[in-house]
């Protein structure tokens, strides 16, 4: 279901020291990026509350030994799906991605659908699924703490998914994971006070947040994709 709600966003770090038990949760030798005039608004160089950039990442892992569903669809604007794909065990993240985002650019869906069956009516699949919604073309939003919407933008410089089920030892989780997922790069959100004159009265503050719309969907290919066009249809 989708929500109007930001309740539940991501907000950059509001006015006040931000410590923990007495101490420091941040740690200075990630801090100073710079922040350029390609960045969003020009601000300057970054400080100790800001967030110069920003990776973020939406996935769904699973174990192949439990569950290792073998073949991929991708779905076409104007609801098609797409002939069911044999996943590749072997390739590694990077492959994949150039594999993938290629169609992507050429008039597809951002969904990845994995099945147990080749047969789009059979089978069991999962499904990412990000929509064409304004909350995921201007993810960035500028506002002030009265509720006025002041900006919204991409400031995004690389947007990817990828269906990796290759070993992934590196995080920790054995040696047969598979993972699906969304992958942003932004150039980072400001802390509000670089966005307010002094002496600003609290509801003219200006904050940054950071919005997204992701669907985590079950059923068959067929059921996934008319779920899909449903959602698609009401994207706003």
């Amino acid at each position: 279901m989708r929500t109007t709600d930001e309740s539940a966003a991501l907000k950059q770090f509001i006015h006040g020291t931000m410590e923990k038990n007495g101490s420091s949760v941040l740690d200075s030798t990630l801090l100073g990026r710079t922040i350029t005039s390609l960045y969003g608004p020009a601000i300057g160089n970054a400080g100790q509350y800001d967030l110069g950039q920003l990776i973020a990442r939406w996935s769904l892992r699973f174990d192949n030994a439990v569950w290792n569903p073998t073949f991929l669809f991708y779905l076409k604007r104007g609801n098609i799906l797409t002939s069911a794909i044999a996943r590749s065990g072997g390739a590694k993240e990077a492959a994949l991605g150039n594999k993938i985002s290629n169609p992507l650019q050429a008039g597809y869906e951002k969904a990845l659908i994995l099945s147990t069956s080749s047969n789009p009516t059979q089978g069991t699949a999962i499904a990412i699924y990000k929509p064409r919604s304004a909350a995921n073309a201007e993810p960035i939003v500028t506002r002030v703490f009265g509720g006025q919407t002041l900006r919204a933008e991409s400031r995004r410089t690389s947007d990817n998914l990828f269906d990796d089920n290759a070993a992934l030892s590196n995080v920790g989780l054995g040696e047969n994971m598979s993972k699906l997922a969304f992958t942003d790069v932004f150039t980072g959100l400001l802390n509000p006070t670089k966005l307010n004159r002094s002496g600003t009265a609290l509801a003219e503050r200006k904050y940054e947040l950071l919005r997204s719309e992701v669907y985590l969907l079950i059923g068959t290919p067929i059921a996934i994709r008319d779920t899909i066009a449903r959602i698609a249809a009401t994207t706003h």
